[in-house]
């Protein structure tokens, strides 16, 4: 079954008798998934969720369909297709969006009453700029244990548990550290309120994760996220908002905070970190 998950303006048109021409038969726009394609060295992994497309045609928004999609329109003639990818903003099914960081994608297309499938391909728009991003290759870790912390985070190599590449970052609490708090020790400064800010990231954590910023002094939390059973996940955090309400600050750092809840152990695992805004 389709998704629609904004309001479809493309009604369909021209099928109402068994009389209707082929020409006037709608066409069905196929999109299976929408692809990124970074610069590692610049921009970092590729690993990405967009779950939406905003479908534009001649520039007139269509609707955002979660993919795969397969949806009907009534154009005919050649038009230009304009595919945004679109993302559940800090994981929220309720808060879709488009998402700032990545291009638009354009095709020329003849809808003639058939079914057309594309491959959009993004990219990071040439303006975004990386405060911070991190694949954990290089064996360093840039967040150190809170004084109330009893463990902190480390690199783990190999193995059936590494997302991609060959280091992961893992907190882990058990009987003997229940309790976990990192910081980052990157004294980022604070982007001006009309930036998005966005934190990107791979994990995968059987118990409960919160996830904020530490400013002037505070420990502010943003989201928790939920326990994937240890199976990976991609999410965007929007830090915009707490950033905004923090911008007397200057500075800013990211933190994580996990405890445990269950059994001997449990982790919180990452990959992939990025921290993006606007140049």
């Amino acid at each position: 079954m389709i998704k629609v998950i904004s309001i479809i303006t493309a009604l369909f048109l021209g099928f109402s008798s068994c009389s209707t021409l082929e020409a006037d038969q709608p066409t069905v726009i196929k999109i299976n998934a929408i692809d990124l394609k970074t610069n590692y060295n610049l921009e970092g992994s590729s690993s990405h969720k967009i779950s939406d497309a905003w479908i534009y045609i001649d520039d007139q928004l269509q609707g955002a369909f979660e993919l795969p999609c397969a949806i009907p329109f009534s154009q005919n003639g050649n038009v230009k297709i304009t595919v945004v990818p679109g993302i559940k903003s800090s994981g929220q099914t309720a808060i879709r969006e488009k998402y700032p960081y990545y291009k638009w994608c354009d095709s020329l297309v003849n809808m003639s009453g058939s079914t057309i499938t594309l491959y959009p391909t993004t990219q990071y728009i040439d303006s975004t700029s990386f405060l911070y991003k991190d694949d954990f290759e290089s064996n360093a870790i840039v967040f150190t244990k809170d004084n109330n912390s009893d463990t902190s985070m480390y690199i783990v190599s190999g193995g059936a548990n590494i997302f991609e590449g060959n280091n992961i970052a893992e907190i882990c609490v058990n009987n003997n550290n229940p309790y976990a708090l990192v910081k980052s020790m990157l004294n980022l400064s604070t982007p001006s309120s009309s930036k998005k800010t966005y934190l990107e990231m791979d994990y995968a954590n059987d118990a409960p994760l919160i996830v904020g910023i530490k400013s002037g002094g505070n420990f502010v939390p943003i989201i928790i996220l939920n326990s994937t059973a240890l199976a990976w996940n991609k999410i965007y955090i929007d830090l915009s908002q707490t950033l905004a309400n923090n911008n007397s600050q200057s500075k800013f750092e990211i933190y994580f905070e996990i405890q445990q809840i269950s059994g001997e152990e449990n982790r919180t695992r990452f990959d992939n970190l990025k921290i993006v805004t606007r140049k």
